[in-house]
């Protein structure tokens, strides 16, 4: 954990922007099939609408590919931005966390954009066999992000995080992330086997909960308990203050 420590210290120096470029694109290439595949489903939809005129004034109300994957790519890196500065203002303030955002940001970025390339490669797959694409965004994606913003947490538990409420803010997150993803997922499965879903839909969503349940269980014996143990073992060294002036001789009459 050091050595990755390290090595967030020496990416902090890159410039802000330059991470968004990087967080931007990395999202894009993750979700390169489904914006592909919304073009192309709103591309039909304005030629249905059109109908006989179709021809006439496509280039009017088509949007270029290159646009629209541009645009996405913004919108996710934007967004991103936006949770990782409330999640960071969140420890902050309850956990007096030390002040270098730079390098809890970095980490975070860093294990955020690792995670969306991986889920790109295997992404790729969906072009060839558009069924797996159920399987692999709703169960392959939880695992493989899961897994990357526990480390990223780790790695700014190394050196961010207040070592007094490191176990209590990694549960507090963790109850809103599986919480989120539980909401979703069963919201997901009820409206699919109402809904005349796809099989693999249904499978997806129900392997989903189940996988929340396991890691949830695996996070919590793994590292919660170990971040506990740092917690009940860390001892605060604070210089011992000086008592106010008209407190020194409180009591004794003065």
């Amino acid at each position: 954990m050091n050595k990755i420590v390290s090595i967030v210290e020496k990416l902090k120096k890159i410039p802000a922007i330059i991470w968004f470029a990087f967080v931007s694109a990395s999202y894009i290439f993750a979700n390169l099939y489904i914006t592909g595949v919304s073009f192309l489903q709103y591309n039909d939809v304005v030629k249905e609408v059109l109908g006989e005129n179709a021809a006439q004034y496509a280039q009017m109300f088509t949007v270029p590919p290159w646009l629209v994957f541009f645009t996405t790519a913004l919108i996710g890196g934007a967004i991103f931005e936006l949770i990782l500065h409330l999640v960071y203002r969140s420890l902050y303030i309850r956990t007096r966390t030390n002040s270098d955002a730079v390098f809890f940001k970095t980490a975070a970025r860093l294990f955020y954009a690792v995670s969306n390339v991986i889920t790109g490669l295997y992404g790729l797959i969906y072009l060839k066999y558009p069924g797996f694409f159920d399987y692999g965004s709703l169960i392959l994606n939880f695992a493989v992000y899961t897994a990357a913003y526990t480390l990223a947490y780790l790695v700014a538990a190394e050196a961010v995080i207040n070592p007094k409420f490191v176990a209590k803010a990694f549960i507090n997150l963790y109850y809103i992330y599986f919480g989120i993803y539980i909401l979703f997922s069963a919201v997901g499965l009820i409206d699919a086997a109402t809904g005349g879903g796809e099989v693999s839909t249904i499978i997806g969503y129900s392997v989903r909960l189940g996988l929340v349940a396991i890691f949830s269980a695996v996070l919590y014996f793994t590292v919660y308990k170990k971040l506990k143990e740092k917690e009940k073992n860390f001892i605060d060294i604070q210089p011992p203050k000086e008592p106010p002036d008209n407190e020194i001789f409180k009591g004794y009459g003065f």
